[in-house]
């Protein structure tokens, strides 16, 4: 999935899977625009940095993923908003569906576009689909987790997955069902709805008894 400008270092994703670590790889996608045309379409740049200890489909295995100067664009290369974080998954084996689970948190996570908005998160994943055997075109996952940060006004806000978010590589706004709750402030609460699995790129947002519709 990735473009010819981009280039990936370090050899434990060479045969398309991740080897047991410690290992560690770089995607860079340049710092020139680099588009995504497998992928998104959108403009990248800069570098995505993983390693990990233990597979990452073996029980107890760590992966982590950290940014370095990571932008990617949302209007065809115009503006840039640049992504920091630091994101830790553990494999915690498989639930009673035999699907594989993990727990994650993100710290020090900041997006800084016109303004700089900062969180740190805690979640688990289910690998619903796409994961026997692997497959990146057939992956869904299922995340219910929480979020705490600071707006680019410096107002705190709190973000609760109330029903879990499922997400599914085939559709290209991502997220296809699930609900959450964000506060902010002394603002009403906005509680997002994402429908039951339909890749329909709009979502339901209730604010003090008024429902919007937004495109996601």
């Amino acid at each position: 999935l990735l473009p010819a400008c981009a280039t990936v270092t370090g050899n434990a994703l060479d045969t398309g899977a991740l080897k047991p670590g410690p290992h560690a790889d770089t995607i860079n996608f340049g710092a020139t625009p680099c588009q995504c045309t497998n992928w998104d379409n959108k403009f990248r740049k800069g570098m995505i940095i993983v390693s990990w200890n233990g597979g990452y489909r073996d029980s107890g295995g760590v992966v982590t993923i950290h940014t370095n100067n990571y932008c990617v664009s949302q209007d065809n290369g115009i503006h840039y908003d640049t992504l920091n974080l630091t994101l830790t998954l553990t494999n915690n084996g498989v639930n009673s569906l035999a699907h594989p689970i993990y727990t994650g948190y993100v710290s020090a996570a900041y997006i800084n576009d016109s303004g700089k908005i900062s969180w740190n998160s805690n979640f688990n994943l289910e690998w619903i689909a796409g994961y026997n055997p692997v497959s990146i075109l057939t992956t869904q996952m299922v995340i219910t987790g929480s979020a705490v940060g600071v707006t680019t006004t410096g107002v705190s806000f709190n973000v609760t997955i109330t029903s879990g978010l499922q997400f599914d590589v085939n559709c290209k706004y991502s997220i296809v069902a699930g609900k959450l709750t964000i506060t902010e402030g002394t603002l009403a609460p906005r509680y997002v709805d994402f429908g039951t699995g339909t890749c329909s790129g709009k979502a339901t947002v209730e604010i003090g008894g008024t429902f919007y519709t937004i495109s996601l």
